[in-house]
């Protein structure tokens, strides 16, 4: 008999009383923050491979993989220290269901996974006072391959394995994107860096996003900007401020930094690199 396994996790209370004890009390807490954002419906309805009913749904099992990465984890095997917890996370995939979930991820459903996402941040900035000025860190980091892997090539190191490429939220430590890389690829190859950037801005909130764009690339003024996204022209200032703000101190490097500072407002042409401009 197949079940629908994709209920809520019960409600969690912290208490330092009793003789019951657990080691993931906290990760606990990544799960139902994932539930209360709709990250983790929107992961299923993004992987939802089945018109049926299954037991593990495709995008509990991506939330409960996130998790296991934020514990520690670093292989399929350690789902079995959710597992053993099944009052904190309920079923829990098993190895090789877990696998076959990550096998069918092709672009377009990792395209998918990360629009859910960014609709999940855009819920939790939304919620809580959003990061005035977002910092994106862009690290490469060597990633040891002990056997003959996909992809795993010779470092620069004399290692073998993976170099993949990370952007972070330097302030708040959120993973915005990454590319997966060969050991090979070289830590500043610009049109990686580009296309990292790039998957990182679509992690931002639209309206910034799309403010941005229309104003620094396509080079639209503040009222034919009003008139595409009909808004306010004070909206328009606004989300530009905003979105440029989010923009600053971009590219931490290896300890090489290219930064973004928040522009002052213009009239005509695209803004100047000085900072201090207070919000519209």
């Amino acid at each position: 008999m197949q079940v629908h396994a994709t209920t809520p996790l019960p409600r969690v209370e912290v208490s330092a009383k009793g003789p019951d004890l657990t080691s993931r009390a906290g990760t606990v807490l990544l799960s139902a923050l994932a539930d209360r954002l709709g990250l983790t419906e929107g992961l299923s309805a993004a992987l939802r491979v089945h018109s049926r009913k299954v037991r593990h749904e495709p995008g509990r099992v991506v939330r409960d993989l996130a998790v296991l990465l934020a514990d520690g984890g670093d292989c399929l095997s350690d789902l079995g220290a959710l597992r053993d917890q099944r009052i904190l996370f309920g079923p829990v995939a098993s190895d090789a269901t877990a696998y076959r979930c990550l096998e069918r991820l092709d672009e377009q459903l990792l395209a998918q996974v990360r629009k859910a996402r960014a609709a999940a941040r855009a819920r939790a900035w939304d919620r809580t006072p959003a990061p005035r000025r977002v910092i994106l860190d862009i690290d490469a980091t060597l990633l040891t391959a002990h056997s003959d892997k996909e992809g795993a090539a010779g470092t620069y190191k004399g290692g073998f394995g993976f170099h993949p490429l990370l952007c972070c939220e330097a302030t708040s430590g959120e993973a915005l994107a990454g590319i997966l890389r060969s050991g090979n690829a070289g830590a500043n190859t610009a049109a990686d860096h580009m296309a990292l950037l790039e998957l990182a801005l679509a992690q931002l909130p639209e309206d910034q996003r799309v403010a941005v764009v229309l104003r620094d690339l396509a080079d639209l003024d503040y009222e034919e900007i009003g008139e595409v996204l009909g808004i306010p022209i004070g909206t328009v200032r606004s989300r530009i401020f905003r979105g440029r703000a989010a923009l600053a101190d971009l590219l931490v490097e290896r300890g090489r930094s290219t930064a973004v500072t928040t522009p002052q407002r213009d009239e005509t042409g695209p803004a100047s690199v000085e900072s201090g401009e207070t919000p519209p």
